[in-house]
């Protein structure tokens, strides 16, 4: 893999004691569509935190590559733009599973990782149907099935 150098940027980085341990971190680039391409990236790892996922940009031009569903919000409406629907699941979800798969097979071949630690899409709370939008959103705030049903989003 060819090294990659760049910049990360940390707030509060005022305290240098608090980000030492950041210095240790080594950068490793990797491709959710690559079966392989997680191997190297957590070997000798005793944990990875799974954060990856495809987005896209949303736009309101239907010429544009990325016009995908996307739902814009206020406190009582909820409007759907859906347009090339199919489009989602190769751009979106099928990235997401594949990438999911892909770090869990190169995590069986590590003898030494302990955990992997996968966090979910914000998916999964926004489309909402009801009327009671509540902020924050949280654990118990799900996606409601019937709508992404209806919506095809499923």
């Amino acid at each position: 893999m060819d090294e990659v150098k760049g910049k990360v940027c940390v707030t509060g980085a005022a305290n240098e004691k608090k980000l030492a341990h950041l210095l240790r971190l080594q950068l490793v680039r990797s491709d959710l569509m690559d079966d392989d391409s997680f191997n190297n990236a957590i070997m000798g790892c005793e944990g990875v935190f799974h954060t990856a996922s495809p987005v896209i940009k949303p736009s309101f031009d239907p010429k544009a590559s990325s016009f995908l569903p996307f739902l814009i919000f206020n406190e009582t409406i909820a409007f759907f733009y859906v347009a090339r629907i199919r489009q989602l699941n190769t751009e979106i979800l099928e990235p997401a599973v594949k990438g999911t798969v892909n770090v869990l097979r190169s995590y069986k071949k590590n003898p030494y990782l302990r955990r992997v630690v996968l966090t979910s899409s914000s998916s999964t709370v926004r489309a909402r149907d009801d009327f009671e939008f509540k902020i924050p959103l949280d654990e118990s705030s799900w996606s409601s099935i019937q709508l992404c049903e209806t919506l095809q989003v499923t």
